[in-house]
């Protein structure tokens, strides 16, 4: 099916897979499988560590079958609040995929939850994603990150999500913020993009990134306003117009204000980003005549990659008395203040008052983690929780909130353990008054016993 963006193709696509010339260093790049953060430099052709706007790879072969015979597909996002915007690119590739395959009935899945990055996302994913049977997997994580777990996270995702149905089609995709821009400018990928790269490379997932057509109009700030974080110094600050214009509600003459905080594009920006993911994909993805079937699965190239993970219900840990369920999660003013993104990280919270209140998990693994709803402010005494594993020194876990107007859920995790049988005791060493040690579900990389 011959598109509007195809008939760009041979103009826009003549240098957009060009790379730029320009190496880098990177110990996510050219390091070694220790810890499992890094990689082994894999000979290719193609220089991993500069941006390129497209790496086909293997294509989309399965899901670019169903969509031209008209059948039913199911696209599903997996990242942070960029995807998870309402009106963002998320929403508006699926428009497109129905614009450009109206036969097809396209369904969509968003599995996008703000501030979390490829470890949560490996996590969840069996839960939030794969139960849902989706044709098309798209990954959004290079802003976010991976908590330091790079290589096993990502290589998790993609193993997981091969085991589960060897022929789901995925598809890395790469936003843009201004703390990165200085390496994109020069043609550098981030080193955690790096290690995403390896991944794909290894499994023949196609990605794109949105950076070089981003760089690339940040020559004419005149044109494009790309406003940099507070106190950040990587692009100009908002022109004063450009702020007058937004907080007035309404669109700025001849100019494409992007990102009005560095990180989260305005809905114009959300739409160029369709329009370079549309354009990577019938330029350079879908031309790939890959063989529709199933995807290879070869050896993983970290040795702990996640790649069996579950969350387990606060309901089935937290059974002491001492614990009691969340009454009414919407009039809570805890978990209430931010119900929506709270639910789907907690799925049903658990409290306690009761300072020494102990508990204790077991798991055949490696990462064991909490979500919870820190609620100390900046310089009040936080909730304390110690946990020790295998009867180890207790590891202190000291929550805060952050700097957000509202109470958001966390998540943090135990400090990494060999593969093999564990068991971790929680007990709960201070609660300040006016607090309450709300908990959610738990985070397990292996299987809990």
């Amino acid at each position: 099916m011959k598109s509007k963006f195809a008939s760009l193709a041979a103009v826009l696509f003549a240098g957009a897979f060009a790379a730029p010339g320009v190496t880098w260093d990177s110990e996510s790049c050219t390091g070694v499988v220790a810890a499992g953060n890094r990689v082994v430099a894999a000979e290719t052709a193609d220089d991993l560590r500069t941006i390129r706007e497209c790496r086909p790879r293997a294509g989309l072969p399965n899901v670019l079958k169903k969509l031209r015979a008209g059948g039913p597909v199911r696209l599903a996002y997996l990242g942070g609040s960029i995807t998870e915007a309402r009106r963002g690119w998320r929403e508006k590739t699926t428009d497109w995929f129905r614009r450009e395959f109206p036969k097809a009935a396209i369904e969509e899945v968003n599995a996008a939850i703000s501030g979390t990055g490829s470890d949560y996302g490996a996590i969840r994913l069996a839960a939030d994603v794969l139960a849902q049977k989706p044709d098309l997997l798209f990954v959004e994580f290079r802003v976010n990150g991976s908590a330091g777990f790079d290589v096993p996270t990502v290589e998790g995702i993609v193993r997981q999500a091969r085991r589960a149905n060897p022929e789901l089609d995925i598809c890395f995709v790469y936003t843009v913020a201004d703390w990165m821009l200085e390496g994109l400018k020069a043609g550098r990928q981030t080193s955690f993009g790096c290690a995403m790269e390896r991944v794909c490379e290894r499994y023949g997932v196609p990605s794109i990134d949105f950076a070089p057509a981003i760089v690339a109009r940040l020559d004419d700030p005149s044109a494009f306003v790309f406003a940099p974080a507070r106190g950040g110094a990587a692009v100009e600050a908002v022109p004063k117009d450009v702020r007058a214009a937004k907080q007035a509600g309404g669109a700025v003459p001849d100019k494409l204000v992007f990102s009005m905080d560095g990180t989260h594009p305005t809905e114009a920006g959300h739409a160029l980003y369709r329009d370079i993911l549309a354009r990577a994909l019938t330029g350079g993805i879908f031309p790939v005549a890959s063989r529709p079937g199933p995807h290879p699965l070869p050896a993983p190239l970290a040795a702990n990659a996640w790649e069996r993970c579950e969350t387990v219900p606060a309901r089935e840990i937290l059974t002491a008395p001492a614990w009691r369920p969340i009454a009414d999660g919407r009039k809570d003013p805890v978990y209430g203040d931010s119900y929506n993104r709270t639910e789907r990280m907690l799925k049903g919270g658990f409290e306690t008052t009761a300072e020494d209140a102990a508990f204790t998990v077991s798991w055949d693994g490696t990462v064991l983690g909490f979500s919870d709803i820190p609620q100390a402010k900046e310089g009040e005494k936080p909730i304390v929780i110690e946990v020790s594993v295998d009867g180890g020194k207790p590891a202190v876990f000291e929550r805060r909130r952050t700097r957000e107007k509202r109470i958001y859920s966390r998540f943090v995790y135990l400090p990494e353990q060999p593969q093999g049988r564990h068991t971790a005791v929680f007990t709960v060493k201070r609660i300040p008054a006016g607090q309450r040690c709300i908990l959610g579900q738990f985070l397990v990389v292996g299987r809990r016993l």
